[in-house]
């Protein structure tokens, strides 16, 4: 999928709340949906300091080389991060790390990142369990991950995401995280609609949401490790075929919804309408 407008403001959020420093890794080449002046003027709008001087195009991945569209390491670079590396199964974007993360993690890339960004990879895979358990052996004891899923059937993905699959991984392993959804009434790149996803901690199963029975979304999962995060990661079990409730984690992410519009929409004890953009 790689980063749209929408997915490089919600990554700024993310900066603004605790700045993304040290190595990053990206999961695939990403395609940037902007442009040099586009992404300078996201920076702007959200008082985000960066370096002009490192944004650079995108001469790379399949969708983005010669549109004048920003390269997708220059948009970390620009944020002052010391490296950027993209792993990927195969070379065809120019990935400096050819790895298959279903496989078991290469050595050297042990707790290497504080940061991985994955863009819709999990959603194209015939095994994202193992490929979630992997991610986090490359972040570093404090290392974050974003994720971005599909999580209907629009653009075809492979497995379909939900925001509970991502939350109790995460919670069962001690990790602090955030959900959020992206609720896409047009196509992808159109103005989004954001809730945060409160998880039904009383209820067996969550209130009924009408408009995701008929509107397609995406899932964001932002997740930081612990001193206490599991080194043996743990698969849980969908709620209600579970026997013991889960524990919940404190959540020390949240993000400052700053320039997005408002608007009244529904919403209920699992859903919380944030904003839009």
């Amino acid at each position: 999928m790689g980063m749209n407008k929408q997915t490089c403001q919600i990554l700024l959020y993310e900066h603004a709340r605790q700045p993304i420093t040290g190595n990053v890794l990206t999961v695939g080449r990403q395609t940037v949906w902007a442009g040099i002046d586009e992404i300078k003027q996201l920076y702007s709008n959200l008082n985000i300091n960066y370096d002009e001087s490192l944004l650079e195009l995108d001469n790379s991945t399949k969708s983005g080389k010669g549109k004048n569209k920003v390269a997708d390491y220059s948009f970390f670079k620009a944020l002052g991060v010391n490296t950027v590396d993209a792993i990927d199964v195969s070379s065809y974007e120019d990935a400096n790390i050819i790895a298959d993360l279903t496989d078991a993690v290469p050595q050297e890339l042990m707790f290497k990142y504080d940061f991985v960004y994955n863009g819709s990879c999990l959603d194209n895979i015939f095994s994202p369990a193992d490929a979630i358990r992997n991610m986090t052996y490359l972040l570093n004891e404090t290392g974050r991950i974003f994720h971005i899923e599909h999580s209907t059937h629009y653009m075809g993905p492979y497995i379909k995401l939900s925001p509970d699959w991502f939350y109790d991984f995460y919670v069962y392993n001690n990790f602090d995280v955030a959900i959020y959804i992206a609720i896409m009434p047009k196509t992808l790149n159109d103005e989004w609609d954001i809730y945060e996803w409160i998880p039904a901690l009383i209820q067996r199963t969550e209130l009924p949401f009408d408009r995701l029975q008929t509107e397609n979304f995406l899932t964001i999962c932002i997740a930081q490790k612990r001193k206490n995060s599991n080194i043996r990661l743990i698969f849980p079990i969908q709620k209600k075929y579970r026997q013991i409730a889960i524990k919940f984690t404190s959540n020390n992410i949240h993000w400052d919804f700053k320039h997005c519009k408002t608007s009244n929409f529904e919403n209920n004890d699992n859903y919380i309408y944030r904003g839009s953009f």
